[in-house]
């Protein structure tokens, strides 16, 4: 399954996506760190309590690039750590935001951050993974069969 919203939803959501959302996942691959570092940022700000937001930046591929930056060695522990919050409230959405994240394989991406001797990523991590454990749609065994 693809690393997106459930086709239904997506055409719905599509149609509501906003400009600033398209904002805010091109700032994901600007090539300057610090700009990538704020706009991972303002997304947190934005998707913190808007499950349209969360929805719509699933839809424009966020996830993917997010986990990417999530795990290189090269990003900043800070970028790192921002992004683990940012998809751990994308993971505090809907149902569909959870699947969403699974498809993308966040598990092991999580499983592995717990590797980094930084306790803030660390701290980071486990909310997310506590997150999308807790979601009824996760199937448990997926923390026994990861990678």
């Amino acid at each position: 399954m693809a690393c997106v919203l459930e086709a239904p939803l997506r055409m719905s959501v599509l149609s509501e996506v906003t400009a600033s959302s398209r904002h805010y996942v091109d700032r994901l691959f600007d090539p300057d760190p610090q700009k990538v570092l704020q706009g991972v940022i303002d997304m947190k700000n934005a998707v913190i309590g808007n499950n349209k937001q969360k929805a719509n930046l699933i839809v424009l591929g966020a996830v993917p690039r997010l986990l990417y930056l999530l795990q290189q060695e090269t990003s900043s522990t800070e970028l790192r750590t921002e992004c683990a919050v940012v998809l751990g409230s994308l993971a505090m959405g809907t149902e569909n935001n959870v699947k969403s994240l699974l498809d993308c394989h966040i598990i092991p991406a999580l499983l592995q951050g717990l590797l980094s001797p930084d306790l803030k990523f660390i701290e980071a991590c486990l909310r997310c993974l506590r997150t999308i454990f807790t979601s009824p749609v996760t199937p448990e065994e997926l923390l026994y069969t990861v990678r």
